[in-house]
């Protein structure tokens, strides 16, 4: 059975006549005798005494309008849900971010984005972490998008949008770089918590230049780093982001080639972004592709 033949069964049930519910209904009243003919034949019973044109329902008919009624209202409910969750993600972008981006980079373009005309009343829901719980959250559907390191997954599509050199961090008295990866490598070290995406990151490139990183300190992000080297903890391999200006810190080249981290437009290949969402994602990957400096 379809939902036409139940919206029609219940508009015959409702009026008790051919006629009146085929014109209702806007079909012919032929069309309306064959659908509840095999509606009959489908379910193996009768559901109306025909008496002419006037129709009367029999017990089993009065019986199956009950579940009828059910069916129809809960497809209405569902519709009219899924058209507020329409109405939601026109207006609404849920996002998660690594924390740097909170201090210029995130609060800009989305600046830019809402003094374009048609999205002056978008809003959006912001929450910071480090890369893996934020893939983790977007999979259960609490983000529509992330900003966010490269992270290996099939299941994600990402796209490079902002550009960040790795320096070495320094307290604020310290001007000397060291001349190499080695002699990085036996100062003593604060590194980013062992899961996250940039001491993965950290792992490849001292592989690369053959030596071993040694942390003496582990922190969640560059604010917490920062804050350790200030006080002359240590030292660290970070981005160069804005964040770090409000740290008594100086930031020094690193030896030899330069390093990046990518951060990265993330979402889900098997959920598509509609609405404002898809919207901002066209803009930030539209919009020429941002290196962020102190």
């Amino acid at each position: 059975m379809t939902l036409n033949q139940l919206a029609y069964f219940q508009k015959l049930a409702e009026t008790r006549h051919m006629g009146r519910a085929a014109e209702e209904l806007l079909i012919s009243q032929p069309s309306l005798s064959v659908s509840m003919a095999r509606l009959e034949e489908e379910l193996g019973l009768v559901l109306f005494d025909r008496a002419g044109r006037r129709m009367a329902l029999t017990p089993d008919g009065e019986l199956f309008l009950g579940h009828v009624r059910n069916i129809l209202r809960e497809v209405e409910e569902a519709r009219l849900h899924m058209l507020s969750l329409s109405d939601y993600r026109r207006r609404h972008i849920r996002i998660g971010c690594v924390a740097p981006l909170f201090d210029a980079y995130l609060p800009g373009k989305m600046r830019a984005f809402l003094d374009l005309p048609g999205n002056e009343t978008v809003q959006f829901a912001l929450d910071a972490g480090q890369t893996p719980e934020l893939v983790r959250r977007l999979k259960n559907g609490v983000y529509d998008l992330l900003l966010c390191s490269r992270w290996e997954d099939d299941g994600l599509a990402q796209t490079s949008v902002l550009s960040q050199e790795l320096i070495w961090l320094a307290p604020a008295n310290r001007m000397k770089s060291p001349a190499s990866w080695q002699e990085l490598a036996d100062l003593p070290l604060i590194g980013y918590e062992e899961q996250s995406a940039m001491a993965q990151m950290l792992e490849h490139i001292a592989a690369s230049e053959q030596v071993t990183l040694s942390f003496a300190y582990r922190a969640p992000n560059e604010e917490a780093i920062a804050a350790l080297v200030s006080h002359g903890f240590g030292f660290a391999v970070v981005p160069r982001v804005t964040t770090l200006r409000h740290y008594a810190v100086s930031c020094h080249p690193l030896p030899g080639s330069g390093h990046v981290r990518q951060i990265y437009l993330t979402t889900l290949k098997n959920r598509r972004c509609t609405g404002a969402a898809r919207r901002f994602m066209e803009f930030l990957v539209t919009v020429q592709p941002s290196t962020e400096w102190l």
